[in-house]
């Protein structure tokens, strides 16, 4: 009977395992860019004076981020 709890436990702990060995710095790396160009985008969706960040001045910033994340992985983030 304990075996019916315990599997599922296990097979979750060994899928957590089997993700967190195959997450890469590559992966990461893409994962940050994405991110970036996500934030670029909601950020000069505002209007200035409401802007958490001044980092991201113009819509360009954010064509260039997308653009240069094109160049590096071939595909779009």
């Amino acid at each position: 009977m304990p075996w019916l709890i315990g599997l599922p436990v296990a097979f979750f702990a060994v899928l957590m395992l089997a993700g967190q060995l195959l997450s890469t710095p590559e992966g990461e790396a893409r994962w940050v860019e994405r991110e970036t160009i996500k934030i670029c985008r909601k950020e000069t969706a505002r209007p200035e004076a409401e802007r958490k960040t001044q980092q991201f001045e113009s819509m360009q910033d954010c064509d260039r981020l997308e653009f240069n994340f094109k160049q590096r992985y071939g595909e779009n983030p």
